[in-house]
């Protein structure tokens, strides 16, 4: 996958706000919140790699220089302090979460009202050693229906490795 591959998954989301990426990573879809969202939105891209943030902070440098993005080295399933969030961004991360309706339930309280949760995940559930707790849209919407509305699928693109990755966002209830 490339930037204009992040970018379509993302597009639908329409970003806008204050966002965070939870589990970015080098920063790929970190970089598509950003094209999508403009120069006014707030990014916080929190990993625990520092090496991983680092080559993101570079990436941030050479693609769009003049950025809002705040890099935490933190784990992201433990609570961190941050502003109430217009949205988050899980992408390839919530498959490493063993618990994933009370982990669901747990970033909740980062909302804002009617805040978005949006996944990027392996339409599978199927697991293996790069994915641990696979989860296939079907099983997020089940997972999602507890704490959040309005859960849609919003695009989909064939993996070379055979089957698809997909983007989905939900509501928080209020």
């Amino acid at each position: 996958m490339n930037h204009k591959d992040h970018v379509f998954l993302l597009n639908k989301i329409k970003p806008k706000g204050i966002w965070a990426d939870f589990g970015s990573g080098w920063g790929a879809f970190s970089l598509a919140l950003r094209d999508l969202g403009g120069e006014e939105i707030v990014i916080y891209s929190i990993d625990k790699n520092e090496s991983s943030l680092n080559e993101q902070k570079i990436n941030f440098k050479n693609k769009f220089l003049s950025s809002k993005i705040f890099f935490i080295k933190d784990d992201f399933t433990k609570p961190i302090s941050l502003p109430k969030l217009d949205g988050i961004l899980m992408a390839n991360s919530l498959h490493y979460v063993k618990e994933q309706t009370e982990f669901l339930k747990f970033i909740k309280r980062y909302l804002k009202p009617n805040g978005i949760i949006s996944i990027v995940e392996y339409n599978t559930d199927i697991s293996n050693i790069w994915l641990p707790y696979p989860l296939s849209y079907n099983k997020f919407l089940s997972l999602a229906n507890s704490n959040y509305i309005n859960s849609e699928l919003l695009a989909s693109l064939p993996q070379e490795f055979g089957g698809e990755i997909y983007c989905a966002r939900s509501f928080a209830i209020n």
